[in-house]
Formats: C-alpha cells, sequence, structure tokens
C-alpha cells in the first residue's frame, strides 16, 4: 500500500455482492506486466477462477488510513515488492 495513499469512507452495501470471480477479475490483480511474467499471471488467474469462484468484497478500506507501520511494537514484517508500482524505489 502506498504509505500516501489514503482510502476514501465509501458507502457500505448491506449485503455482500457474492461476485464470481471471471479472468479479467483475476487479471486486475496484476497492474504491471513489469512486475509479474505472464506465466506467472496465467497460473494465477486458472487457479483463481478454478478455486475461488467468489471474489471478496472489499469495504472499509477508509480504515487502512490509520495503519501506521511506525508505530507497531511487535515483530511485524511489511511486504512490498522491489517492482511494486506506487511505492518508493527500493
Amino acid at each position: 500500500m502506498d504509505p500516501g495513499l489514503k482510502c476514501a469512507a465509501l458507502p457500505v452495501p448491506e449485503r455482500p455482492a457474492f461476485a464470481n470471480t471471471t479472468v479479467e477479475d483475476a487479471r486486475s490483480d496484476f497492474i504491471s506486466p513489469a512486475v509479474t511474467p505472464p506465466a506467472v499471471m496465467r497460473a494465477f488467474t486458472d487457479q483463481a477462477v478454478a478455486a475461488d469462484s467468489v471474489r471478496v468484497d472489499w469495504i472499509r478500506e477508509d480504515e487502512f488510513n490509520a495503519v501506521n507501520p511506525a508505530r507497531l511494537t511487535m515483530p511485524t514484517m511489511v511486504l512490498h515488492g522491489s517492482r511494486e508500482p506506487g511505492g518508493p524505489p527500493t
């Protein structure tokens, strides 16, 4: 997650959408071809469609605004890929 990104508070639906995972949905997890090789994207997409028939409904993403890794007091691993877009270069 980009440290400078702030998520807007959006209305929460009364019921989850329970939308089926499509090939396009699974591919949408990969936003840059420079980060993930096409073979990995295909393998993930195939498995996601076969094994995970319902997509996760992301709600209350604005709660991420309170996260400050510098304030964590327990051993924690915060990962950010070296080729991940949206963050500082490593």
